[in-house]
Protein backbone atom coordinates (compact mmCIF):
# COMPACT_ATOMS: atom_id res chain seq x y z
CA UNK A 1 0.00 0.00 0.00
CA UNK A 2 0.95 3.78 -0.89
CA UNK A 3 -0.68 6.60 1.29
CA UNK A 4 0.58 10.34 1.64
CA UNK A 5 1.17 11.62 4.77
CA UNK A 6 -2.42 13.29 5.52
CA UNK A 7 -5.06 12.06 8.03
CA UNK A 8 -7.91 13.79 6.10
CA UNK A 9 -8.79 12.80 2.25
CA UNK A 10 -5.06 10.59 1.95
CA UNK A 11 -4.16 9.53 -1.55
CA UNK A 12 -4.49 5.99 -1.11
CA UNK A 13 -2.99 3.73 -4.05
CA UNK A 14 -3.16 -0.26 -3.36
CA UNK A 15 -0.38 -2.49 -5.25
CA UNK A 16 -3.91 -3.85 -6.98
CA UNK A 17 -5.27 -0.81 -8.32
CA UNK A 18 -1.94 -0.59 -10.30
CA UNK A 19 -1.68 -4.63 -11.24
CA UNK A 20 -4.56 -4.01 -13.86
CA UNK A 21 -2.00 -1.77 -15.39
CA UNK A 22 0.42 -4.50 -15.90
CA UNK A 23 1.12 -6.75 -19.00
CA UNK A 24 3.18 -10.09 -18.56
CA UNK A 25 5.44 -11.23 -21.25
CA UNK A 26 7.35 -14.06 -22.44
CA UNK A 27 9.40 -12.63 -25.21
CA UNK A 28 9.99 -16.01 -27.20
CA UNK A 29 10.62 -14.68 -30.85
CA UNK A 30 11.33 -11.75 -32.95
CA UNK A 31 8.35 -9.43 -32.65
CA UNK A 32 7.61 -5.50 -34.11
CA UNK A 33 9.34 -3.13 -31.88
CA UNK A 34 6.41 -2.44 -28.84
CA UNK A 35 5.82 1.01 -27.35
CA UNK A 36 5.15 1.06 -23.14
CA UNK A 37 5.62 3.39 -20.49
CA UNK A 38 6.98 1.02 -17.98
CA UNK A 39 8.48 -2.33 -18.22
CA UNK A 40 10.22 -4.60 -15.41
CA UNK A 41 10.92 -7.91 -14.87
CA UNK A 42 8.11 -10.33 -14.85
CA UNK A 43 10.25 -13.67 -16.10
CA UNK A 44 11.95 -16.24 -13.06
CA UNK A 45 11.68 -13.70 -10.71
CA UNK A 46 13.05 -15.31 -7.03
CA UNK A 47 10.04 -14.40 -4.42
CA UNK A 48 9.83 -15.41 -0.27
CA UNK A 49 7.38 -18.18 0.03
CA UNK A 50 5.43 -19.33 3.48
CA UNK A 51 8.28 -21.59 5.60
CA UNK A 52 11.06 -19.05 5.24
CA UNK A 53 12.02 -20.35 1.53
CA UNK A 54 12.29 -18.95 -1.62
CA UNK A 55 10.90 -19.57 -4.70
CA UNK A 56 10.96 -18.46 -8.36
CA UNK A 57 7.58 -17.84 -9.93
CA UNK A 58 6.68 -15.62 -13.58
CA UNK A 59 3.47 -12.97 -14.64
CA UNK A 60 2.40 -9.60 -13.69
CA UNK A 61 2.24 -9.78 -10.21
CA UNK A 62 6.22 -10.34 -10.48
CA UNK A 63 6.33 -7.29 -12.26
CA UNK A 64 3.71 -5.03 -10.57
CA UNK A 65 6.05 -4.48 -7.52
CA UNK A 66 7.92 -2.11 -9.89
CA UNK A 67 4.86 -0.30 -10.85
CA UNK A 68 4.29 0.26 -7.09
CA UNK A 69 7.68 1.39 -6.51
CA UNK A 70 7.59 4.09 -8.96
CA UNK A 71 4.48 5.34 -7.59
CA UNK A 72 6.30 5.84 -3.80
CA UNK A 73 8.83 7.58 -6.06
CA UNK A 74 6.58 9.67 -7.59
CA UNK A 75 4.80 10.51 -4.41
CA UNK A 76 8.22 11.51 -2.78
CA UNK A 77 8.36 14.23 -5.36
CA UNK A 78 4.64 16.09 -4.11
CA UNK A 79 5.76 17.30 -0.73
CA UNK A 80 3.78 19.63 0.61
CA UNK A 81 1.05 19.33 -2.54
CA UNK A 82 -2.00 17.39 -3.30
CA UNK A 83 -1.68 14.78 -5.85
CA UNK A 84 -4.61 12.24 -6.02
CA UNK A 85 -4.32 8.61 -7.17
CA UNK A 86 -6.04 9.24 -10.77
CA UNK A 87 -3.09 11.58 -11.20
CA UNK A 88 -0.18 9.27 -9.83
CA UNK A 89 -2.18 6.43 -12.10
CA UNK A 90 -2.23 9.35 -15.52
CA UNK A 91 1.48 10.08 -14.75
CA UNK A 92 2.80 6.50 -15.11
CA UNK A 93 -0.04 5.35 -17.85
CA UNK A 94 0.69 8.64 -20.13
CA UNK A 95 4.68 8.70 -19.78
CA UNK A 96 5.22 11.67 -17.26
CA UNK A 97 7.36 9.65 -14.49
CA UNK A 98 10.57 10.12 -16.02
CA UNK A 99 9.74 13.87 -16.16
CA UNK A 100 8.23 14.28 -13.21
CA UNK A 101 11.22 12.20 -11.36
CA UNK A 102 13.62 14.35 -12.68
CA UNK A 103 12.10 17.70 -11.92
CA UNK A 104 11.58 18.46 -15.58
CA UNK A 105 7.58 18.24 -15.08
CA UNK A 106 4.83 18.77 -12.57
CA UNK A 107 1.97 16.46 -13.00
CA UNK A 108 -1.08 17.45 -14.96
CA UNK A 109 -4.10 18.57 -13.37
CA UNK A 110 -6.63 15.89 -12.68
CA UNK A 111 -9.01 16.56 -15.65
CA UNK A 112 -5.72 16.91 -17.97
CA UNK A 113 -5.11 13.24 -17.42
CA UNK A 114 -9.10 12.89 -17.49
CA UNK A 115 -8.85 13.94 -21.10
CA UNK A 116 -5.88 11.88 -21.90
CA UNK A 117 -7.61 8.44 -20.91
CA UNK A 118 -11.38 9.54 -23.08
CA UNK A 119 -8.34 10.56 -25.78
CA UNK A 120 -6.69 7.01 -25.31
CA UNK A 121 -9.99 5.19 -25.15
CA UNK A 122 -11.88 6.75 -28.34
CA UNK A 123 -8.32 6.34 -29.87
CA UNK A 124 -8.16 2.35 -28.78
CA UNK A 125 -11.65 1.96 -29.63
CA UNK A 126 -11.03 2.98 -33.51
CA UNK A 127 -7.84 1.51 -33.80
CA UNK A 128 -9.04 -2.38 -32.30
CA UNK A 129 -12.10 -2.33 -34.14
CA UNK A 130 -14.31 -2.03 -30.67
CA UNK A 131 -17.12 -0.02 -29.64
CA UNK A 132 -16.24 2.74 -27.18
CA UNK A 133 -18.95 1.14 -24.64
CA UNK A 134 -16.88 -1.79 -25.21
CA UNK A 135 -13.55 -0.12 -24.52
CA UNK A 136 -14.45 1.40 -21.86
CA UNK A 137 -15.85 -1.90 -20.10
CA UNK A 138 -12.66 -3.31 -20.53
CA UNK A 139 -10.14 -0.40 -19.35
CA UNK A 140 -12.74 1.18 -16.78
CA UNK A 141 -14.54 -1.74 -15.38
CA UNK A 142 -16.31 -1.45 -11.80
CA UNK A 143 -14.48 -4.41 -10.81
CA UNK A 144 -11.59 -6.13 -12.27
CA UNK A 145 -11.38 -10.06 -12.40
CA UNK A 146 -9.22 -10.25 -9.46
CA UNK A 147 -11.36 -10.95 -6.10
CA UNK A 148 -10.59 -8.34 -3.58
CA UNK A 149 -11.20 -8.61 0.61
CA UNK A 150 -12.67 -6.28 2.64
CA UNK A 151 -12.53 -5.35 6.08
CA UNK A 152 -16.11 -4.29 6.42
CA UNK A 153 -19.17 -2.73 4.30
CA UNK A 154 -17.54 0.89 4.37
CA UNK A 155 -14.73 0.12 2.80
CA UNK A 156 -16.19 -2.06 0.16
CA UNK A 157 -18.56 0.69 -0.87
CA UNK A 158 -15.83 3.30 -0.71
CA UNK A 159 -13.49 1.48 -2.73
CA UNK A 160 -16.50 0.46 -5.59
CA UNK A 161 -17.86 4.09 -5.41
CA UNK A 162 -14.10 5.49 -6.34
CA UNK A 163 -14.29 3.71 -9.25
CA UNK A 164 -17.64 3.78 -10.42
CA UNK A 165 -17.12 8.01 -10.41
CA UNK A 166 -13.60 7.67 -12.33
CA UNK A 167 -16.01 5.57 -14.37
CA UNK A 168 -18.74 8.66 -15.14
CA UNK A 169 -15.82 11.15 -15.24
CA UNK A 170 -14.21 9.14 -18.16
CA UNK A 171 -18.11 9.07 -19.62
CA UNK A 172 -18.58 12.86 -19.51
CA UNK A 173 -14.93 13.17 -20.97
CA UNK A 174 -15.72 11.14 -23.92
CA UNK A 175 -19.15 12.78 -24.21
CA UNK A 176 -17.43 15.64 -24.78
CA UNK A 177 -14.78 15.20 -26.84
CA UNK A 178 -17.66 13.54 -28.97
CA UNK A 179 -19.76 16.88 -29.31
CA UNK A 180 -16.81 18.79 -30.18
CA UNK A 181 -17.18 20.24 -33.79
CA UNK A 182 -13.89 18.56 -35.35
CA UNK A 183 -14.78 14.97 -34.35
CA UNK A 184 -15.29 12.52 -36.94
CA UNK A 185 -15.65 8.86 -35.46
CA UNK A 186 -19.30 7.60 -34.69
CA UNK A 187 -20.83 9.00 -31.62
CA UNK A 188 -21.49 6.55 -28.92
CA UNK A 189 -25.64 5.83 -27.42
CA UNK A 190 -25.10 6.28 -23.87
CA UNK A 191 -28.65 6.12 -22.80
CA UNK A 192 -27.96 2.49 -20.77
CA UNK A 193 -25.05 3.88 -18.73
CA UNK A 194 -26.50 4.72 -15.62
CA UNK A 195 -24.70 6.61 -12.59
CA UNK A 196 -24.80 4.90 -9.13
CA UNK A 197 -24.66 6.45 -5.63
CA UNK A 198 -24.31 3.26 -3.83
CA UNK A 199 -25.07 5.63 -0.19
CA UNK A 200 -28.70 5.80 -1.84
CA UNK A 201 -29.41 2.27 -3.20
CA UNK A 202 -31.74 0.40 -0.95
CA UNK A 203 -30.71 -3.06 0.71
CA UNK A 204 -31.94 -5.25 -1.96
CA UNK A 205 -31.06 -2.78 -4.91
CA UNK A 206 -26.93 -2.79 -2.88
CA UNK A 207 -27.33 -6.90 -2.50
CA UNK A 208 -28.12 -7.39 -6.52
CA UNK A 209 -25.12 -4.69 -7.10
CA UNK A 210 -22.92 -6.62 -5.69
CA UNK A 211 -24.01 -9.96 -6.51
CA UNK A 212 -23.23 -9.38 -10.13
CA UNK A 213 -19.48 -8.69 -8.88
CA UNK A 214 -19.46 -12.03 -6.95
CA UNK A 215 -20.10 -13.67 -10.52
CA UNK A 216 -16.92 -11.78 -11.54
CA UNK A 217 -15.41 -12.96 -8.25
CA UNK A 218 -16.43 -16.67 -8.69
CA UNK A 219 -15.09 -16.64 -12.89
CA UNK A 220 -11.36 -15.45 -11.27
CA UNK A 221 -11.66 -18.12 -8.86
CA UNK A 222 -12.38 -20.68 -11.56
CA UNK A 223 -9.34 -20.09 -13.36
CA UNK A 224 -7.27 -20.36 -10.15
CA UNK A 225 -8.80 -23.80 -9.40
CA UNK A 226 -8.04 -25.20 -12.62
CA UNK A 227 -4.49 -23.29 -12.87
CA UNK A 228 -4.18 -25.18 -9.45
CA UNK A 229 -4.91 -28.75 -10.90
CA UNK A 230 -2.17 -29.05 -13.61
Amino acid sequence: MLTDSSEAGATLISSLSLFRYCVSMRITQNLPPLSVNLSAPGVDILSSVPGDSYQTFSGTSMAEPMYSGLSMLLMARTTGTDVSHDQVVGALRHGDAKEILTGKADFRSPEEYLVLDAKDLLSRAGEEGHSVRAELDRSFPVQDEMPIGFRDDSERDKYFQERLDRRAEVVEAVKSLESEPGYAGPKTDWSGEQTVSLGELDPAAKAAFYAKLDTLNQAYYGKVIAMLGH
